[in-house]
């Protein structure tokens, strides 16, 4: 019998789709234009205090003060300098989740790439029988050496574990690039469960990589994504699929990833 799941869902193929340009600043508190269709919303925000109110009437205001929370944690995250009159961002609001901090990061994320538009949601375990990708990554800094680690672990209770050295100093790059292959590893499978201690690559295919692609892969703050290359290869990779993601603490008592991060580190040197 498989556990009953909690859950939170957002679709981010069919949440609002909005456009925000900044139309003037007054002593530091910039006046913002909210765009979705023909409806126009308006709010002033300030990058120094960072607070946020929302003005007029309508449905646009009130969505805008119904998801209040997650408008403003997109302009928190906006560095102050990119903040001027004319600045344009194409950005996502999902239906309304429960506050983050609520949920524990052991919680499974889950990207369903099965339908006409992605799914996202979280829930409480990792669905039973299916193959398994573990992953870690690692870089030395005296032979300036990366390397990484993926174990599988297949239904029919098979295990294989490789690592491998690589020409990378990036460490969020590396941690990237793991997953990458071990999904490669993996193509036929089309439901996964990848392990990974990288919130970066969590946050990054199911969260961000939606707006990134609304904005040319260009981030809240109007620089080049990083490693873009990388992250249309795990966008691909994740098509037609559903993969679960879950995220470990690294050095952690998971004597998986604690393999693969010995073998990471084994394959820098």
């Amino acid at each position: 019998m498989h556990p009953q799941y909690s859950t939170y869902r957002s679709n981010p193929g069919q949440a609002m789709v909005l456009k925000m340009t900044i139309q003037a600043n007054h002593q530091g508190t910039y006046k913002i234009q909210i765009k979705q269709n023909r409806k126009r919303g308006w709010i002033d925000y300030s990058p120094q205090n960072k607070t946020l109110t929302v003005y007029e009437k309508g449905d646009l205001a009130g969505l805008l003060e119904k998801r209040k929370t997650q408008l403003q944690r997109i302009l928190n995250n906006k560095k102050g300098h990119t903040f001027y009159v004319g600045f344009k961002l194409k950005f996502i609001l999902q239906e309304k989740l429960p506050d983050e901090s609520s949920f524990n990061k052991k919680l499974i994320t889950v990207v369903d790439k099965t339908g006409k538009t992605p799914r996202v949601h979280k829930q409480t375990h990792a669905t039973p029988g299916i193959t398994q990708v573990i992953t870690d990554g690692s870089f030395n800094p005296g032979n300036n050496q990366g390397g990484y680690s993926l174990m599988l672990r297949f239904t029919q209770k098979e295990t294989f574990v490789k690592s491998f050295r690589i020409d990378q100093h990036s460490s969020n790059l590396i941690e990237l690039i793991a997953v990458i292959k071990g999904l490669k590893q993996i193509s036929a499978d089309k439901h996964v469960l990848v392990t990974t201690d990288s919130q970066y690559v969590i946050k990054g295919i199911s969260k961000w990589i939606y707006h990134w692609r609304l904005n040319h892969w260009r981030t809240a703050n109007a620089q080049k994504v990083k490693h873009k290359k990388y992250w249309k290869q795990l966008d691909r990779l994740t098509n037609n699929k559903i993969i679960e993601f879950q995220w470990v603490k690294a050095h952690a008592r998971h004597p998986e990833n604690n393999l693969c991060d010995h073998m990471a580190k084994q394959a820098t040197k």
